[in-house]
């Protein structure tokens, strides 16, 4: 791949889902790819990483846009060193401290290809901590569609998996995780509507200042569905971590002769509706909902 003049990106070899992000949130779109063969052992490559051996071919890469169209390869320095044969994948902020987190689905149709789902946790842009096992996401089903979003409107991101093989006999129920928000960090609510840009702001680029303990930061976001197989909300659900003012928020609507707009006055723990040429942010209703505790019955399982 080749995005600018001397610029490279060699990607693993035998490559499948991508997706860009700002996972260090300065302001630059970074780059993450992950692995895929049909023609290798999963279970086999994934051992390999844990014993120190993998193939270099098949880990996962994560490019740092360092601006001016240049990228360097970090994954490893990041922590992002055991493969996974990713087929659906997704990033959110599952403990909403401002930095997206990515959740990796193993779904190759080899029977034998029993590896488990992973779960990255960013760690303040530095790096990023398998909490596969210990936040409960390690399946060892076959995951595809993969989202994020606030489905029951409590502030925090939840995670919805599509479980089950291409194969008849290889399925299992679909997963939901809902996210107990264990830290009771803050958040905000942002459903971007473009006029002249698309009404759904998708490819908006967004710019939160908010003040945490007496210090400036920013948050950056991009309106989209996100990665592969699946799609999160288009409604950014930005957590704050503990702060307690939202300064600003700088929106740099999708189309090329849309001028740039900056909101205010919003409040932590609230949801607005920010509509391009309006200066104004329009509070939106919502309302926190109990998930059911009970197994739904019913064909709502497989690929």
């Amino acid at each position: 791949m080749l995005p600018g003049p001397g610029t490279i990106l060699s990607a693993p070899d035998k490559s499948f889902p991508c997706w860009s992000f700002d996972y260090d949130n300065d302001g630059h779109e970074d780059i993450f790819v992950s692995s895929f063969s049909n023609e290798d052992t999963p279970a086999t490559q994934w051992m390999k990483s844990h014993m120190g051996t993998a193939d270099p071919n098949f880990l996962p890469k994560l490019y740092h846009n360092k601006g001016n169209l240049q990228f360097e390869e970090v994954g490893i320095k990041m922590g992002l060193t055991e493969v996974a044969f990713t087929m659906g994948c997704n990033f959110g902020d599952i403990n909403s401290d401002g930095f997206l987190d990515f959740y990796l689905a193993t779904g190759n149709p080899m029977f034998q290809a029993i590896v488990p789902n992973k779960m990255y946790l960013n760690m303040e842009g530095k790096r990023f901590e398998d909490i596969s096992y210990s936040g409960g996401f390690a399946n060892i089903q076959k995951g595809h569609g993969v989202g994020f979003g606030d489905l029951d409107h409590d502030g925090d991101e939840d995670l919805y998996v599509v479980i089950g093989g291409s194969y008849d006999g290889d399925q299992f129920y679909n997963c939901l995780f809902e996210n107990p928000n264990p830290d009771q960090n803050n958040w905000i609510v942002l459903k971007l509507e473009g006029t002249t840009a698309n009404k759904a702001a998708i490819g908006a680029r967004v710019t939160l200042t908010v003040m945490e303990e007496g210090v400036v930061r920013k948050i950056c976001r991009t309106v989209t569905s996100g990665a592969s197989f699946g799609g999160n909300s288009l409604v950014l659900e930005v957590g704050l971590r503990k702060a307690m003012e939202v300064k600003s928020v700088h929106v740099q609507w999708p189309c090329k002769e849309c001028p740039d707009q900056v909101f205010t006055g919003m409040a932590i723990n609230k949801a607005y509706t920010l509509t391009q040429d309006n200066p104004t942010p329009t509070p939106r209703e919502y309302s926190a909902v109990q998930f059911g505790k009970h197994q739904a019955e019913g064909p709502h399982k497989h690929h």
